[in-house]
């Protein structure tokens, strides 16, 4: 017996045998199983064949000439045979791991581009294929559910994309991904007709199809060709057009229902989430509501309050859910969900203004939040309504790691974080409006300022403190923290805090503008316009730019009563500053201070100010009030300059010295 040769006493050579081969024999070792048929011997030769470790097959030679002998000649003959066919093997499979490179989508197995374009060419000169259609398809919102649920489940919603166009594929068609979620069919002897009805059926296959809450949808169009040769390229741009057409009006509603579906699978994940994203909607609408938001900005807000944390969805469970405080990294994990939310609703046009809000509300008035930075008047009112009802809700309730607030600590706690954390003018109409408790308040005249550029200000000149349960408590116990420079242009922030002997604390935040300052003579007392509305009724009358309203009936919201300042003109991009004095014969009153002007048509008022600091409390003493605004809207002829006071009865108010500066 030779080296090359083992033998096996198997009558029969099946599964077994190859079974023994493979567990037992290395690459181009033989194997010659020698047994009895009769008075014949049968030499069987077996040899591997292997690719990348992997066995690919068998070859086996036979032997039936019993005058041929399986000698150590004949086993090196054929062993080099074994090589040769076993190279040119190997080199077939790369050829074809090459074609699925290039012409084959890894992702869905699909043809590709390449293949795509090399069987048009096919099909251009021959009558055979006529007609011809060509199919565009695009899987809607597709950028979004990688965003929202990661790019796992982007593929897997193209899958069963092509899975729904490979449905109605027939033998002749060729169906090619064409690029990220876009796919092109030809389908040849195939006329208009029939091309709807292949769409149609895509089409409704798609719209009963779901992957776990996420809808699929595929805008779908076509072109078709009667002659030849068809003009490929207008083929492919009259089908990708109309696909665009449809998909502009598809798009809008697959994504909202995207949305929609990562809201609830988020809500799955966390019960939390879910009751506390509802609350917090509620509950800034009621904070809208309070500060005279008319009803499109409450209905935009609420949506605010409701889809605010919605970039949580591709935050980890363990994150979401960890029954204790957060390390570092999962913190800055965490972080990015109001990112995250922002990029998921501004895929959507009309939810852009819902997501810019999204965006900054974790943003803080002194700078220190994040993802920017931002502070102040960089905020939107609307994000920092949403920052102080998310921050009351979340305190209010028991977390898996922390037990719910009274809402006297609440309080607290938010008055603690006026002014750096919190817009105080927002929570003190929280507190006062909405939960309807009191509010500690006992400085007075600590107003925002402008100063004219050079001149000195001493910051408690005008202020008052008065506390009837601690009397001897005065501006000697203010504590200010800050700084500014009247001899430096520009925005500075100060901070009032005064505690009485009770424990209750008042903090107020002043800001001060330094700059040039321009009188404008541009108020006519003479053209003052009076406005009542819903039950309103007053009087006034003017000298010497004082102005004394006497409000029998304030009507039920506080633009019910206006005193208006008309047709003035304001440029883009300039600052101005109204100041004023005023009292009341009544401990407190709102005074709503706006610039803007009336769509009379629509009944729609267009305001210039977006900040909260254009509502001022004022009380029986005479205190100074300035308000400074940008035009960074547009220039308007016809401003309107309105000071706004409505609800009450019997309220004296005295507004003295009102005047519109240039603000440099």
């Amino acid at each position: 017996m030779n080296k090359w040769t083992e033998y096996n006493n198997h009558l029969d050579y099946d599964d077994k045998d190859i079974e023994y081969l493979n567990n037992n024999f290395n690459y181009l070792r033989t194997l010659i199983l020698e047994y009895q048929k009769g008075i014949n011997k049968t030499h069987l030769i077996v040899s591997q064949i292997k690719f990348n470790n992997t066995i690919k097959g068998f070859a086996e030679f036979t032997l039936k000439n019993d005058r041929i002998l399986c000698n150590d000649k004949i086993i090196t003959l054929l062993e080099i045979y074994m090589n040769s066919l076993t190279e040119a093997i190997i080199r077939r499979i790369r050829e074809n791991e090459v074609e699925q490179i290039i012409y084959l989508d890894s992702l869905t197995d699909l043809s590709n581009r390449r293949y795509f374009n090399m069987q048009i060419e096919k099909l251009m000169e021959s009558t055979d294929y006529l007609p011809i259609s060509l199919i565009v398809a695009d899987i809607n919102g597709l950028k979004l559910v990688n965003d929202s649920f990661g790019h796992t489940q982007g593929d897997q919603i193209i899958k069963l994309a092509v899975n729904i166009i490979l449905s109605e594929k027939r033998e002749n068609d060729i169906l090619c991904r064409w690029g990220g979620d876009e796919f092109v069919a030809v389908l040849p002897n195939t006329n208009k007709e029939e091309v709807k009805k292949i769409i149609k059926n895509i089409t409704e296959k798609a719209s009963n199809t779901y992957l776990n809450f996420i809808p699929i949808s595929i805008s779908i169009a076509s072109s078709t060709s009667y002659k030849i040769p068809f003009d490929f390229e207008t083929m492919f741009k009259d089908a990708e057009d109309q696909m665009y057409k449809v998909k502009t009006i598809e798009s809008a509603s697959i994504k909202r229902k995207i949305i929609n579906s990562v809201l609830d699978t988020l809500y799955c994940r966390s019960n939390y989430e879910k009751s506390h994203s509802k609350r917090v909607s509620e509950l800034c609408a009621q904070i809208a509501y309070a500060f005279s938001f008319d009803d499109n900005a409450v209905r935009l807000i609420r949506a605010v309050g409701l889809y605010h944390d919605i970039g949580k969805i591709t935050i980890h469970d363990k994150i979401l859910n960890k029954p204790g405080p957060l390390t570092n990294d999962e913190y800055n994990e965490m972080k990015r969900h109001s990112d995250i939310g922002y990029r998921i609703l501004s895929s959507v046009n009309e939810m852009s203004d819902i997501a810019d809000f999204i965006l900054k509300h974790h943003e803080r008035i002194d700078g220190k939040g994040y993802p920017y930075g931002i502070k102040g008047d960089e905020i939107p009112i609307i994000t920092k309504i949403l920052s102080v009802a998310e921050a009351y809700d979340t305190m209010s309730y028991d977390t898996i790691y922390k037990k719910a607030m009274s809402q006297d600590e609440i309080i607290e706690e938010l008055i603690k974080n006026s002014c750096t954390q919190f817009d105080p003018t927002i929570v003190r109409t929280l507190v006062e409006k909405v939960l309807k408790k009191p509010w500690y308040s006992v400085m007075y005249g600590v107003n925002n300022t402008v100063i004219n550029f050079g001149t000195e200000f001493d910051p408690l000149e005008g202020v008052v403190v008065e506390d009837p349960s601690d009397p001897n408590l005065s501006t000697k116990d203010i504590n200010i923290t800050g700084h500014f420079d009247t001899n430096l242009p520009g925005s500075y922030e100060l901070i009032y805090s005064i505690t009485n002997k009770h424990g209750k604390t008042e903090r107020l935040l002043r800001k001060i503008s330094v700059g040039k300052l321009k009188k404008l003579d541009v108020l006519h007392f003479d053209k003052i316009e009076k406005v009542e509305i819903d039950g309103s009724n007053f009087d006034y009358n003017y000298e010497n730019k004082n102005i004394k309203i006497d409000l029998r009936s304030g009507g039920s919201n506080n633009w019910s009563s206006q005193i208006i300042f008309p047709r003035i003109y304001l440029e883009k991009n300039k600052k101005y500053v109204i100041s004023f004095e005023c009292s009341t014969n009544v401990p407190k009153k709102e005074l709503h201070l706006s610039v803007g002007y009336l769509d009379v048509e629509n009944s729609y008022w267009h305001s210039f100010i977006d900040t909260s600091d254009n509502k001022f409390l004022i009380t029986p003493q005479k205190l100074t009030y300035k308000l400074l605004f940008k035009m960074e809207k547009e220039t308007h002829f016809n401003s309107d300059i309105k000071f706004e006071f409505g609800t009450g009865e019997n309220i004296i108010i005295n507004l003295k010295n009102v005047e519109l500066f240039e603000f440099d």
